[in-house]
Protein backbone atom coordinates (compact mmCIF):
# COMPACT_ATOMS: atom_id res chain seq x y z
CA UNK A 1 0.00 0.00 0.00
CA UNK A 2 2.78 2.42 0.96
CA UNK A 3 4.55 1.44 -2.25
CA UNK A 4 1.48 2.36 -4.34
CA UNK A 5 1.17 5.73 -2.58
CA UNK A 6 4.84 6.44 -3.20
CA UNK A 7 4.52 5.48 -6.90
CA UNK A 8 1.41 7.64 -7.24
CA UNK A 9 3.12 10.61 -5.57
CA UNK A 10 6.19 10.34 -7.80
CA UNK A 11 3.97 10.01 -10.87
CA UNK A 12 1.94 13.04 -9.82
CA UNK A 13 5.11 15.12 -9.36
CA UNK A 14 6.43 14.05 -12.80
CA UNK A 15 3.13 14.86 -14.51
CA UNK A 16 3.06 18.26 -12.84
CA UNK A 17 6.63 19.04 -13.89
CA UNK A 18 6.02 17.85 -17.44
CA UNK A 19 2.90 19.96 -17.74
CA UNK A 20 5.02 23.08 -17.10
CA UNK A 21 7.76 22.05 -19.55
CA UNK A 22 6.01 23.35 -22.71
CA UNK A 23 5.36 26.73 -21.08
CA UNK A 24 8.96 26.99 -19.95
CA UNK A 25 10.24 25.96 -23.40
CA UNK A 26 8.23 28.74 -25.05
CA UNK A 27 9.88 31.50 -23.03
CA UNK A 28 12.54 33.29 -25.06
CA UNK A 29 16.05 32.53 -24.02
CA UNK A 30 17.99 35.54 -22.90
CA UNK A 31 20.67 36.64 -25.29
CA UNK A 32 24.07 37.67 -24.05
CA UNK A 33 24.51 41.44 -23.77
CA UNK A 34 25.99 43.21 -26.77
CA UNK A 35 29.57 44.45 -26.67
CA UNK A 36 30.12 48.21 -26.48
CA UNK A 37 31.12 48.28 -30.14
CA UNK A 38 27.99 46.36 -31.13
CA UNK A 39 25.82 48.66 -29.00
CA UNK A 40 27.47 51.71 -30.55
CA UNK A 41 26.93 50.36 -34.07
CA UNK A 42 23.30 49.54 -33.30
CA UNK A 43 22.66 53.00 -31.86
CA UNK A 44 24.38 54.66 -34.81
CA UNK A 45 22.28 52.73 -37.31
CA UNK A 46 19.13 53.61 -35.37
CA UNK A 47 20.16 57.27 -35.48
CA UNK A 48 20.80 57.10 -39.25
CA UNK A 49 17.32 55.70 -39.81
CA UNK A 50 15.52 58.11 -37.49
CA UNK A 51 17.33 61.16 -38.86
CA UNK A 52 16.92 59.88 -42.43
CA UNK A 53 20.54 60.75 -43.20
CA UNK A 54 21.70 60.63 -46.80
CA UNK A 55 24.97 58.87 -47.63
CA UNK A 56 27.08 62.01 -47.34
CA UNK A 57 25.53 62.96 -44.00
CA UNK A 58 26.04 59.43 -42.70
CA UNK A 59 29.70 59.55 -43.71
CA UNK A 60 30.16 62.94 -42.01
CA UNK A 61 28.25 61.83 -38.90
CA UNK A 62 30.39 58.71 -38.60
CA UNK A 63 33.54 60.86 -38.75
CA UNK A 64 32.19 63.39 -36.22
CA UNK A 65 31.22 60.65 -33.76
CA UNK A 66 34.57 58.88 -34.09
CA UNK A 67 36.51 62.12 -33.54
CA UNK A 68 34.30 63.04 -30.60
CA UNK A 69 34.73 59.62 -28.99
CA UNK A 70 38.53 59.87 -29.34
CA UNK A 71 38.59 63.42 -27.98
CA UNK A 72 36.39 62.47 -25.01
CA UNK A 73 38.68 59.53 -24.21
CA UNK A 74 41.73 61.79 -24.36
CA UNK A 75 40.02 64.41 -22.18
CA UNK A 76 39.08 61.82 -19.57
CA UNK A 77 42.60 60.41 -19.51
CA UNK A 78 44.32 63.81 -19.36
CA UNK A 79 42.04 65.03 -16.57
CA UNK A 80 41.54 61.91 -14.48
CA UNK A 81 43.13 63.50 -11.39
CA UNK A 82 41.02 66.68 -11.53
CA UNK A 83 37.90 67.23 -9.43
CA UNK A 84 34.69 65.73 -10.78
CA UNK A 85 33.03 69.11 -11.39
CA UNK A 86 35.97 70.30 -13.47
CA UNK A 87 36.00 67.10 -15.54
CA UNK A 88 32.25 67.39 -16.13
CA UNK A 89 32.69 70.96 -17.35
CA UNK A 90 35.39 69.91 -19.83
CA UNK A 91 33.32 66.99 -21.09
CA UNK A 92 30.25 69.22 -21.46
CA UNK A 93 32.30 71.67 -23.55
CA UNK A 94 33.46 68.82 -25.80
CA UNK A 95 29.92 67.54 -26.19
CA UNK A 96 28.71 71.05 -27.06
CA UNK A 97 31.39 71.23 -29.75
CA UNK A 98 30.25 67.88 -31.14
CA UNK A 99 26.64 69.01 -31.08
CA UNK A 100 27.59 72.07 -33.13
CA UNK A 101 29.37 69.89 -35.69
CA UNK A 102 26.36 67.60 -35.97
CA UNK A 103 23.91 70.48 -36.31
CA UNK A 104 26.05 71.90 -39.12
CA UNK A 105 25.35 68.87 -41.34
CA UNK A 106 21.64 68.47 -40.54
CA UNK A 107 18.57 70.02 -42.12
CA UNK A 108 16.14 71.95 -39.92
CA UNK A 109 13.81 68.94 -39.79
CA UNK A 110 16.67 66.64 -38.80
CA UNK A 111 17.78 69.07 -36.07
CA UNK A 112 14.39 68.66 -34.37
CA UNK A 113 14.78 64.87 -34.45
CA UNK A 114 18.41 65.15 -33.26
CA UNK A 115 17.22 67.16 -30.26
CA UNK A 116 14.64 64.46 -29.46
CA UNK A 117 17.28 61.73 -29.74
CA UNK A 118 19.53 63.57 -27.30
CA UNK A 119 16.66 63.99 -24.83
CA UNK A 120 15.80 60.29 -25.08
CA UNK A 121 19.44 59.33 -24.53
CA UNK A 122 19.67 61.63 -21.53
CA UNK A 123 16.53 60.09 -20.04
CA UNK A 124 17.95 56.58 -20.55
CA UNK A 125 21.19 57.58 -18.87
CA UNK A 126 19.34 59.06 -15.91
CA UNK A 127 17.23 55.92 -15.56
CA UNK A 128 20.32 53.71 -15.70
CA UNK A 129 22.03 55.88 -13.09
CA UNK A 130 18.99 55.61 -10.78
CA UNK A 131 18.95 51.82 -11.17
CA UNK A 132 22.65 51.63 -10.36
CA UNK A 133 22.13 53.73 -7.25
CA UNK A 134 19.22 51.53 -6.15
CA UNK A 135 21.32 48.42 -6.74
CA UNK A 136 24.23 49.95 -4.85
CA UNK A 137 21.93 50.80 -1.95
CA UNK A 138 20.52 47.28 -1.92
CA UNK A 139 24.04 45.80 -1.94
CA UNK A 140 25.04 48.02 0.96
CA UNK A 141 21.97 46.93 2.92
CA UNK A 142 22.82 43.27 2.27
CA UNK A 143 26.33 43.89 3.60
CA UNK A 144 24.90 45.56 6.71
CA UNK A 145 22.48 42.67 7.21
CA UNK A 146 25.39 40.26 6.88
CA UNK A 147 27.29 42.09 9.60
CA UNK A 148 24.31 42.19 11.94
Amino acid sequence: MKNNILKTSVLLVLVTLLSFAPAMAQQPTSQPPLSKDAQRAQMFQEMVVRLKLNQEQEKQMRLIMKQSRNELKALKEANKDKPKAEKQKLLAEQMKKTDGQVNAILTDEQKVIWKQLKQEQKAKMMQKKEQQQKHKGASEMEEIDGIL
